[in-house]
């Protein structure tokens, strides 16, 4: 299988191709997203001729190609990029093997994942870099309750950086947020990754559609100091460092800062659904500046809690959704599911 998706790169990637499908991956993306921001690549030019696995969080599908055109448009070799195999269906599948993507079976066989293993190690030797998207609890469930963060379970995706873990090797840990995640809307029917014709079926008109149904939404990426694996370093602890680096670059918008302090104001014992704005905007400042002692990352959109509040209606409160009622002097929390994903995405921030 490895072999033969190595053939496949070879025999389709070049610069001509790969600037093509670059112009044409970062054309739509002008039209969905509206401020876009990535931080740290300096960290990545650091280590640019060594070999380098760039790990990352994962919050939406369009996290494949932001990545890499970023690191295309600062002016260093893209990676190979590693996806589960929903992403590799036909016509896109084709369209993100030009941009050096490879495909990881999910639930496969150690046989397939020894043969996929030696690959992408060529591949990593060919490229200088390549790109991992070691998620946990990657499941419906686990991306509500989890927000596709690290939670300290292991499976075959989120324990893949050990399997490249060798003396001399480099690891980036980056984060990519969202002022909106562009897949938000599904998450009552969200495809578990397993199934194609899901991901065809919601996932991709979704995204497509979502400049005409939502409009745009902002995006930040942020590279991290690279962590080189030396002889003695232990595989497990490097990776649960590395992991928990990787959430603390996350960057913090007002729609996941405004649902962080709901989840307070509850947790210190509120009763009811009904929040009055007093309330609300001394607790966002409240975990707004403890944040900030933790050093966390904020978006420019935290400057004054009214684009807070504005922020977060635009994402609560629209013409298909309604979990949050904005009134006049409160906030009435109607659903829980989407404003418990946004407090979970910074969750690891909190402590």
């Amino acid at each position: 299988m490895g072999e033969d998706r190595y053939r496949d790169i070879r025999h389709w990637y070049n610069s001509v191709v790969y600037t093509l499908s670059y112009y044409a991956v970062k054309g739509f993306f002008d039209l969905l997203f509206r401020h876009k921001k990535a931080t740290g690549l300096e960290n990545l030019r650091a280590v640019q001729d060594s070999g380098a696995v760039l790990t990352s969080d994962h919050k939406s599908h369009t996290d494949y190609f932001l990545i890499p055109i970023h690191i295309y448009e600062s002016g260093l070799k893209a990676p190979a990029i590693v996806a589960g195999d929903n992403l590799f269906v036909p016509g896109i599948g084709h369209w993100f093997r030009l941009l050096k993507g490879f495909k990881f079976k999910r639930g496969a066989s150690q046989e397939e994942i020894t043969r996929s293993m030696e690959y992408m190690k060529k591949l990593l030797k060919e490229e200088n870099q390549i790109l991992l998207f070691p998620e946990i609890k990657r499941a419906e469930e686990g991306i509500i309750k989890s927000g596709r963060s690290y939670t300290g379970e292991f499976n075959e995706f989120s324990s893949l950086p050990m399997r490249f873990m060798a003396e001399g090797v480099y690891f980036v840990p980056l984060a990519v947020a969202y002022s909106k995640t562009i897949e938000d809307d599904l998450f009552p029917k969200l495809s578990t990754g397993t199934s194609k014709n899901k991901f065809v079926q919601q996932d991709i008109p979704h995204i497509l559609t979502h400049p005409l149904t939502y409009g745009r939404v902002d995006y930040q990426i942020n590279f991290g100091e690279p962590m080189l694996f030396e002889k003695g370093s232990k595989r497990k602890s490097f990776l649960e460092e590395l992991h928990k680096r990787t959430g603390r670059l996350y960057t913090v918008f007002p729609v996941a800062l405004f649902a962080q302090a709901v989840r307070q104001i509850e947790k210190e014992g509120h009763v009811g659904n009904r929040i009055y704005y007093r309330d609300l905007t001394d607790k966002i400042l409240e975990v707004h500046d403890r944040f900030e002692e933790n050093g966390a990352i904020f978006s420019g959109s935290c400057s004054s809690i009214q684009r807070i509040l504005d922020e977060a209606k635009y994402v609560f409160h629209h013409k298909k959704r309604k979990d949050v009622a904005f009134e006049h002097s409160f906030i009435v929390v109607r659903a829980r599911q989407l404003v418990d994903y946004y407090a979970n995405t910074i969750e690891q921030l909190v402590a």
